[in-house]
């Protein structure tokens, strides 16, 4: 991936005041389910949440490992849209990380993520490996480039 864009999406998402965003999956019968989640991010843009096993994205996604995923900001007006394979994200070491992110994200808004008000299921990391992704801003001054899209070999 080009350093530059690299450099935009890592800014871009580290920007994100709420770090919410959009994750669809596809059920067993083939349709797509869409979730709200808080989410994480490294270096690489790989995207990482957590979810219950209970949940349907996590059976979702134990069933059909394609994801998509998608953040927005209205000021400026720019959006992140990625495709990805998820995957169960079982590195202790950095699941400690993830979770401090997520719970100080949680503490900082002063409310209870809905994950925390589900009482059944096991807690699930999960990480989403972009395949492609398509960074778009639409500030009204920007003249060309609206689109940067770039589809990640493996």
């Amino acid at each position: 991936m080009d350093k530059q864009l690299l450099k935009d999406l890592v800014a871009f998402l580290g920007l994100q005041k709420s770090r919410l965003g959009v994750v669809s999956t596809i059920s067993k019968e083939n349709t797509p389910e869409s979730a709200f989640v808080y989410f994480a991010f490294d270096e690489n843009i790989n995207i990482y949440f957590a979810t219950k096993d209970t949940s349907r994205k996590f059976k979702n996604i134990t069933h059909n490992k394609n994801v998509s995923f998608a953040v927005a900001t209205e000021n400026p007006p720019q959006t992140l849209q990625l495709e990805g394979i998820a995957t169960v994200h079982n590195d202790i070491e950095n699941q400690k990380d993830l979770f401090q992110d997520l719970v100080a994200l949680a503490s900082s808004k002063h409310f209870s993520p809905p994950i925390s008000q589900q009482t059944e299921g096991g807690l699930e990391f999960i990480k989403i490996s972009p395949t492609w992704i398509r960074f778009g801003n639409f500030e009204v001054r920007k003249h060309g480039d609206t689109f940067k899209e770039v589809k990640i070999n493996d």
